[in-house]
């Protein structure tokens, strides 16, 4: 046995951390399954590693850490580094795995689908047309001496992707295929939410780990985003702009008849459209729509399939990804279960004006893959800073109640460094929409930009309120600038706009960031220190009632009789307090959250409130932030 205290690489424990880690110690023994709710501060990450780390070199399991971000991989990175460096007793040997298209050389992979890269890569290695991979063995089939040095260095340290690219590269290996070799003597490895959470990828992945099943520890960082995560990677769709591709591809390579069938196909779909939905509109479907519409143009709906893909096939030896194949992949997601998904034809317009559609075939349990993957691994470990209420989480995800224990920790940061304040006299509840309460809410975000100093958030549940709130305050005499986030951002935008943003609180009064909840800055971007002292959440980012999220509310409540809690108001509070935990990140930050609506007030959404918060009713706004801050 080894002592925990090697495996816990610093001085002193905060508070919470010895409960998590003799929770999770005990549940390991047990192989029991851990659902953590840990707010920031708590040092998650370490007290997740440290027991994970030592029970798998005790008794010779593997622990998997997976992240939705690869800038995450690095915090885990680093606090494995000071465990190995405190440790000396145990062998600690860690493989950090990205997405192929992420290390690949051949640059155009990076727009492809997972499926399409790794059959793009399969054959670039068949055919010996990939240098990098062909240098890592002999003629004889044996792995190189260079293979067998760069593998030498992946287990002595723990790298960075980009350190493993600079390595490999440096030495013309496939980066890959090198992480791929590493995986196998790993006994820690730092991956992606898809490489066990995408059923095609998964199977991949462990056929390379080479583990059984119940020598797995699964640890989930951020597991708020498990759920949607996983009806996004087993949801399909159909668009008019992929049948187009698909057509011109038809046309391109001479395949006659799949060109006649495509083109005939989006017709017969357009004209369903047109003559049963209308114009930007939606309706369920049932699986016979599609195959009915097919059958309109080959007599087999398999035989169809089984077409498009042998075509796709012919493509991809050409080109590296094809739209014919894609349309097949979709025919054959369509024909899928039942239970558990839903089908939904769209009517749209397309970017050029034109009638176009997107034909969905939806998730709406993501149960239907983690109950079983959770079920065969010795232990799993969700964990996230706003996991409310836990057994909603377990329900959703089919953690069993007799096999999987919770913890809800409280925030370790004194308690009067944050204050949340309820602003009860506005709304985005869209029955009461008017130009007064825009007034009054672009009023309220006034008071609060001229009395925090610094920088500031303000979150909207749209950009559609953002923009007109936004506009409202153009002649406002406020002291900071404003900035408002594009809904097109990409990631070289956000880091300009990050740091602009960052330049703001060491300048006079600061900024005003105007976002949106769940898009580029409500979650997984720090702004520790300075970069944010206040928060304003404008309205419950409540999803819109379409027919996908009616279809959720209809399940769960069938389900488990929470339909409306499950598929409605639950998540939109998760997506509140990450916002709202965007200003307090260390124990000398100080903030103020302030929650712009009256139905915060209410039992169904005040109850989902941090318990060890100061909350508040504001009466006078500029007096109650003037007060906070002279403290």
């Amino acid at each position: 046995m080894f002592s925990m205290h090697n495996f816990f690489p610093f001085d002193t424990k905060r508070q919470g951390q010895d409960r998590f880690m003799d929770m999770l110690s005990k549940a390991l023994e047990e192989e029991k399954n851990l659902a953590v709710q840990a707010p920031t501060g708590i040092g998650k990450t370490v007290s997740a590693l440290a027991p994970a780390v030592k029970y798998a070199a005790e008794n010779g399991k593997t622990v998997v850490f997976l992240t939705p971000r690869h800038m995450q991989h690095r915090i885990v990175i680093e606090t494995l580094k000071s465990i190995k460096e405190k440790n000396t007793e145990a062998d600690i040997h860690v493989a950090n795995i990205v997405g192929k298209r992420w290390l690949c050389r051949f640059d155009d992979v990076k727009m492809m689908s997972s499926e399409n890269v790794s059959e793009f890569c399969k054959k670039m290695k068949e055919s010996g047309k990939c240098i990098y991979y062909k240098k890592m063995f002999r003629k004889s089939g044996d792995i190189s001496d260079i293979c067998q040095s760069v593998l030498g260095d992946l287990k002595d340290d723990i790298m960075t992707s980009e350190d493993a690219k600079d390595l490999c590269e440096g030495k013309g290996l496939c980066t890959y295929e090198m992480l791929m070799l590493h995986l196998k003597e790993a006994n820690v490895v730092i991956a992606d939410y898809y490489h066990m959470l995408h059923p095609f990828v998964q199977k991949m992945f462990l056929s390379k780990l080479e583990r059984d099943m119940k020598d797995i520890i699964l640890i989930i960082d951020e597991a708020h985003n498990v759920p949607g995560r996983v009806r996004e990677l087993l949801s399909s769709q159909l668009t008019s702009e992929l049948m187009d591709k698909a057509i011109k591809e038809a046309e391109k390579f001479n395949f006659r008849d799949i060109y006649d069938d495509l083109k005939h196909l989006k017709k017969d779909i357009g004209s369903y459209c047109i003559k049963h939905i209308g114009k930007e509109e939606e309706k369920l479907a049932r699986k016979e729509f599609l195959v009915k519409i097919v059958k309109n143009v080959s007599d087999d709906f398999n035989q169809f399939i089984n077409e498009l893909l042998i075509a796709g096939d012919i493509v991809t030896n050409e080109r590296k990804v094809s739209y014919i194949e894609s349309v097949g992949r979709f025919l054959t997601a369509w024909c899928g279960r039942d239970e558990g998904f839903v089908r939904i034809v769209r009517a749209k317009r397309n970017i050029d004006g034109s009638a176009g559609f997107n034909v969905c075939y939806d998730c709406l349990d993501p149960s239907m893959l983690t109950k079983d993957l959770f079920e065969k691994l010795h232990s799993v470990v969700l964990m996230s800073g706003t996991l409310t209420p836990v057994d909603m989480f377990m329900n959703v995800l089919g953690l069993d109640e007799k096999t999987t224990e919770s913890l809800v920790l409280d925030s370790p940061f004194p308690r009067e460094n944050r204050l949340i304040l309820i602003k009860d006299d506005v709304t985005t509840k869209f029955t009461e929409r008017s130009e007064n309460q825009s007034y009054k809410i672009a009023g309220n975000i006034v008071k609060v930009m001229n009395n925090i100093p610094g920088n500031i958030g303000v979150f909207f549940p749209s950009y559609g309120m953002m923009g007109s709130i936004y506009d409202l305050m153009e002649h406002s005499t406020v002291d900071k600038e404003i900035m408002a986030e594009r809904r097109d951002m990409t990631k070289a935008d956000k880091k300009r706009f990050f740091d602009r943003f960052s330049s703001y609180a060491k300048k006079g009064n600061g900024a005003a960031l105007f976002a949106v909840v769940g898009a580029n800055f409500s979650e997984g971007v720090d702004f520790p220190g300075e970069l944010m002292n206040g928060v304003i959440v404008v309205g419950l980012p409540l999803e819109k009632p379409d027919i996908k999220n009616q279809a959720l509310i209809n399940y769960y409540d069938l389900k488990f009789q929470k339909g409306w809690e499950y598929g409605y108001t639950y998540p939109a509070m998760n997506k509140v307090m990450q916002t709202a935990g965007r200003c307090i990140r260390s124990e000398t930050d100080r903030g103020v959250i302030i929650l712009m609506d009256k139905r915060f007030l209410w039992n169904t959404y005040k109850d989902l409130l941090p318990r060890d918060a100061q909350i508040y009713v504001s009466g006078n706004l500029s007096g109650e932030l003037e007060e906070f801050y002279k403290i």
